[in-house]
């Protein structure tokens, strides 16, 4: 999480956080980066949300 909150300071496009982990998910909301999570059935849907 320590490199995405780096990168996410300095580049210039939105940073989307992938994990399976529900406690690094619920850390990489609080610090405001956006999470996804591939377990769930509506992942797919969420990346494209997440892309526009």
């Amino acid at each position: 999480m320590a490199s995405a909150l780096r990168v996410s300071k300095t580049a210039p496009a939105q940073v989307i956080f992938v994990s399976s982990d529900d406690e690094l998910l619920g850390a990489v909301k609080v610090e405001g980066l956006d999470p996804l999570d591939p377990r769930r059935l509506d992942a797919l849907n969420n990346l494209r949300r997440l892309r526009e």
